[in-house]
């Protein structure tokens, strides 16, 4: 499973987690390692730009099975990114490392969960590897089951008039 971590404005420079004190490139790489034992694949976007993030899930959101998203800044702004993520319809899982900014983030209600720290983006990745793991046995046990299940083909309509069927 493919799995997109988009990094909101200043998270190059921000020190991630003052607990852990890991800064972004420490974050990336303890997610890779983590995404690695899930058997998932990981690619990290940053950008200081709004537009960008919204290009890159435009372009590759039919890649991936979820994203993590470190909005940063766009938690209280990025109303773009919001429509974005409902209209696409993707599986997002929101990470920050500030309670305050989670607490009135407009992604809040397009993402599936909300989660603080580090431990909350090793959190939601695994929640989001697992729900494309039952996701793709589903869709096998569908497709297995499909072709016998499949029903005649219905007669074509007409709209109640004797003659050709309408297409």
């Amino acid at each position: 499973m493919n799995i997109l971590v988009l990094m909101g404005p200043g998270m190059k420079s921000l020190n991630a987690d003052g607990q852990a004190g890991l800064n972004a490139a420490q974050l990336e790489v303890r997610l890779q390692k983590e995404a690695m034992a899930l058997g998932a694949n990981l690619e990290v976007v940053q950008s200081n730009h709004e537009g960008a993030l919204i290009d890159c899930l435009e372009n590759r959101h039919v890649t991936f099975g979820g994203f993590l998203i470190f909005p940063a800044a766009l938690a209280k702004s990025g109303w773009a990114l919001r429509e974005e993520i409902r209209l696409l319809g993707l599986k997002a899982v929101e990470v920050h490392f500030d309670a305050a900014m989670a607490k009135g983030s407009v992604l809040k209600p397009v993402c599936v969960s909300q989660e603080l720290g580090v431990q909350g983006a090793v959190k939601g990745l695994k929640a989001l590897v697992s729900a494309g793991t039952e996701k793709k046995a589903l869709l096998g046990a569908r497709k297995k089951t499909s072709a016998a299940s499949e029903a005649p083909a219905a007669a074509p309509k007409t709209l109640g008039r004797k003659g050709k069927p309408i297409a």
